[in-house]
C-alpha cells in the first residue's frame, strides 16, 4: 500500500531544532491536512531554510496523496543536501520499496545495514529483494544469521521457510513452517502453504490442519480442495468425493473438480454417474490421459441405463439393462477410449494398468487373441504385476490351448511364491494346475 505514514519515522524528527515547526507539521499531519503541509514545506525551502523536516514532511504528504513520483524526487533531493541522514534515506527505502524500484532501493539498504545489521524494516526488505532475484541461498544465509538472536521472528521463519521450499529443501521448509504453525494455527497463510506440502509428501498430516480451518470456515474452498485431494491419495474415495462434490457446489466447476468427481464415482461404483460426469470433463479437455481411461472404464461398465417416462399425472424414471448387442458396441467404445489414453501417455506401469484393463474387457468381448495381446503387453510394461501371467493363462485355457495353460499357471505360482507376490489369484492357479494335469495326463498330452 502506498498511503503510509511512516510514524516511527515521523517520531524520528521530534528532536529537530525548531521545535515548534516541527509540532506544527506534526498537528497538520494527524489532522491530514496534506495540501497544507506541501504548502508550508515550500514556503520554508523557498526562503532558503532547506531543512531535513521540511522535505520529509513534504514527501510524506505528497504520497498521502498519491504523488508518489513527486515524493521520491522530493526526498532524492533532500537526500543530496543531506547525505548523512539516516532517517530521509530510510524514508527514501520504503517509497522506493513501495513503487517497486528495487534497484534504486538496494545499495541504499547495504549502506544503511552496514551502520545498524538489525534495523528490521531494512533486513525484511533486503531478503523480499534477494528472493525477487531468486536469490534464495543468499536470503538463508540472512536470515539464519538473524534468527539466531530472535528465534521466534514469525517474518525469519516464514522466509527461512519460503526460501528452503524455493530450493527444494522440503524438509527445512517443513521445519520451519512448522515452528510459524505452531506459534499461530489461525493463520490461514502459513496453514495453506504447510498443507500443500505435506499434500505432497507426507498426506495424512494435511488433514488436521485443513480440519483445524474448516472447522471455523466450513466453506474455505482452498483448503476442501486440499483435504479432497489428500483423501483422494490416501485412497478414501467416498469421503474425497464427498469434499469434492462440496467445492462443485460452492460454485467449483473447474476441470479438475469435474474430472475427479466422475473418476470417484466410477471408483465408488456409481458407473452411470461416473459416466455422464466425466462426459461434461470431455466437453472442457478431452486430451486427458486419467479421464479418457476411466471413462473407457466407466462405459464398459454402465451397461443399466435410465429413462425418463410421462404418464398422464406424473413423471418417472424407468431402469433397463442395455440389450447384448449394445453392451458389446458400448465396451468396443470403451476400448476406443482406453486406447486413445494410451495413445496420450508414455510406456511406464501405468500403462500396464491400461493393458491389462483392455485386456479384460476384450475377454468379456471374446476376443481372446486381442486379449492375450494386452495382457502380454501389461506383463511387458510392467513384469512386477505378475497377475497378468494368470490372466494369460486363463485366456489359454479358454481356446483349449491346455498344455500352454498349465505352463503359464506354473510360472505364475513359482514367480508368485519366489517373489512373495501376495496374490488373490494363487490358491485358484494350484487348483488349474492340478485339473490340467490331470486332464493332460488323461488325454496323453502329458508325459
Amino acid at each position: 500500500m502506498h498511503h503510509k505514514n511512516y510514524l516511527l519515522i515521523v517520531f524520528s524528527f521530534c528532536s529537530f531544532g525548531l521545535q515548534a515547526q516541527s509540532e506544527k507539521y506534526e498537528i497538520l499531519f494527524l489532522e491530514n491536512k496534506f495540501d497544507e503541509i506541501i504548502q508550508l514545506a515550500d514556503s520554508n525551502i523557498t526562503t532558503g531554510s532547506k531543512l531535513s523536516q521540511d522535505y520529509f514532511w513534504k514527501a510524506n504528504a505528497l504520497n498521502n496523496i498519491g504523488k508518489y513520483s513527486q515524493a521520491i524526487s522530493n526526498l532524492e533531493t533532500a537526500v543530496e543536501l543531506s547525505p548523512t541522514d539516516i532517517v530521509l534515506k530510510e524514508f527514501l527505502v520504503n517509497l522506493y520499496f513501495d513503487n517497486g524500484m528495487y534497484f534504486n532501493a538496494m545499495p541504499i539498504i547495504d549502506t544503511l545495514l552496514l551502520k545498524d545489521s538489525t534495523n528490521f524494516n531494512l533486513l525484511s526488505k533486503k531478503i523480499l529483494l534477494c528472493e525477487f532475484n531468486n536469490k534464495y541461498n543468499k536470503s538463508i544465509t540472512i536470515l539464519k544469521k538473524h534468527i539466531l538472536r530472535d528465534t521466534t521472528n514469525a517474518f525469519f521463519l516464514l522466509h527461512l521457510a519460503d526460501n528452503y521450499y524455493k530450493i527444494n529443501n522440503i524438509d527445512s521448509a517443513i521445519f520451519y513452517y512448522d515452528k510459524v504453525y505452531k506459534q499461530n494455527p489461525n493463520n490461514i497463510k502459513t496453514a495453506y502453504k504447510i498443507a500443500k506440502i505435506y499434500l505432497k509428501v507426507n498426506t495424512k498430516k494435511a488433514l488436521p490442519i485443513c480440519d483445524s480451518i474448516l472447522k471455523k470456515d466450513n466453506s474455505n474452498i482452498p483448503f476442501i480442495k486440499i483435504k479432497a485431494y489428500s483423501l483422494k491419495k490416501l485412497g478414501k474415495n467416498r469421503e474425497a468425493l464427498n469434499f469434492f462434490n462440496s467445492l462443485a457446489s460452492l460454485g467449483d466447476s473447474s476441470f479438475s473438480t469435474i474430472k475427479y468427481i466422475g473418476i470417484l464415482r466410477y471408483k465408488t461404483d456409481d458407473f452411470h454417474f461416473a459416466k455422464t460426469t466425466m462426459e461434461k470433463a470431455m466437453k472442457i479437455d478431452n486430451s486427458d490421459v486419467d479421464l479418457n481411461y476411466f471413462y473407457g472404464c466407466a462405459l464398459a461398465l454402465d451397461t443399466v441405463h435410465y429413462k425418463m417416462i410421462n404418464t398422464d399425472s406424473t413423471n418417472s424414471v424407468i431402469r433397463y439393462k442395455l440389450s447384448s448387442d449394445s453392451i458389446y458396441k458400448v465396451k468396443q467404445e470403451a476400448c476406443n477410449y482406453i486406447h486413445k489414453s494410451i495413445d496420450l501417455l508414455s510406456p511406464t506401469k501405468t500403462l500396464s494398468i491400461m493393458y491389462s484393463k483392455l485386456g479384460e474387457i476384450n475377454r468379456e468381448l471374446k476376443k481372446y487373441k486381442k486379449a492375450l495381446y494386452y495382457h502380454k503387453l501389461a506383463y511387458k510394461n510392467n513384469p512386477e504385476n505378475l497377475d497378468q501371467i494368470f490372466f494369460i493363462a486363463c485366456v489359454y485355457e479358454i481356446i483349449n490351448d491346455k498344455k500352454t495353460a498349465l505352463k503359464k499357471y506354473q510360472e505364475f505360482a513359482t514367480k508368485v511364491n519366489d517373489n512373495q507376490y501376495n496374490s488373490y489369484y494363487i490358491e485358484l492357479a494350484n487348483i488349474k494346475i492340478k485339473y490340467l494335469k490331470e486332464d493332460l495326463f488323461f488325454s496323453g498330452d502329458l508325459k
